[in-house]
């Protein structure tokens, strides 16, 4: 499942790892081995890596 959000200054993308400065957008998706699903791991991008 994705999902759109608002860093608080907290997240850190797993693409690059850098951290997503309040109070830019992030992808939040939960993902399985590298694949999509509807529960699972959640994972961030930055707009950059997404």
């Amino acid at each position: 499942m994705r999902r759109g959000c608002i860093s608080l200054g907290e997240v850190v993308c797993t693409g690059c790892n850098n951290t997503v400065p309040y109070p830019e957008r992030y992808l939040a998706v939960d993902e399985e081995n590298g694949k999509e699903v509807d529960k699972g791991t959640t994972v961030h991008y930055c707009v950059e890596c997404a």
